[in-house]
C-alpha cells in the first residue's frame, strides 16, 4: 500500500513506478528505496492513474507502453486533474528515435529518459525535478545516504 506523498521532513518522498515489467519495477524500487524513497508500483496505466489520484505521490515514473491506459494518456490525465497536475512525471521510452520523446514532452512529461535506463539516471532525473530532494538532503545530515541536491526544479529533455 502506498503512503500519501510526504508532507513532513520525517516522511520519505513517495515515487510511483508504472511499468508492465515486474523486474524493471523491482529494480527501480530497490534502488530508490535504498536512497530514501518510499516506492509504490503499478503494472498498468489504469492502476497507476488510480494510485496517483488517490495518493498524490511526489513523482510518477511511467513507461510509454502499458496495458489499458498507455503512458502518454496517463500523463495527459494527470495533467488535467487539479490535484495531480503539478506532480513531476518522468516518462521512460524504448523508442530509438525521437517521436515518442517528442510526444511525451508535448503531453506534459517533466523528463523523458530512454530505456534501458540505469537506476542512477532515474534517480538523477527525480532529483532534477525536485521530487523529494529537500527531504533526502535533510536526511544526509543525520548520516543516512547522501543525496546530491540539484538546483533546477524541472527539466525537459528529449533523448
Amino acid at each position: 500500500m502506498m503512503r500519501r506523498a510526504s508532507s513532513r521532513l520525517s516522511d520519505p518522498p513517495v515515487a510511483l513506478l508504472v511499468d508492465r515489467d515486474r523486474d524493471t519495477r523491482d529494480m527501480y524500487t530497490e534502488y530508490l528505496s535504498f536512497h530514501g524513497y518510499a516506492v509504490d508500483q503499478a503494472a498498468d496505466g489504469r492502476e497507476g492513474l488510480a494510485k496517483a489520484l488517490a495518493h498524490h505521490p511526489n513523482v510518477v515514473v511511467t513507461a510509454t507502453r502499458l496495458p489499458f491506459i498507455d503512458g502518454f494518456r496517463l500523463v495527459e490525465l494527470l495533467r488535467r486533474d487539479r490535484e495531480t497536475r503539478a506532480i513531476p512525471v518522468i516518462v521512460l521510452t524504448s523508442d530509438a528515435d525521437c517521436s515518442e520523446s517528442d510526444r511525451a514532452t508535448s503531453v506534459g512529461a517533466s523528463v523523458v529518459l530512454r530505456k534501458p535506463c540505469l537506476p542512477e539516471e532515474l534517480l538523477d532525473a527525480i532529483r532534477r525535478c525536485g521530487s523529494g530532494s529537500e527531504h533526502v538532503t535533510a536526511r544526509a545530515a543525520t548520516g543516512q545516504p547522501k543525496a546530491r541536491r540539484e538546483g533546477r526544479k524541472s527539466v525537459k529533455r528529449a533523448v
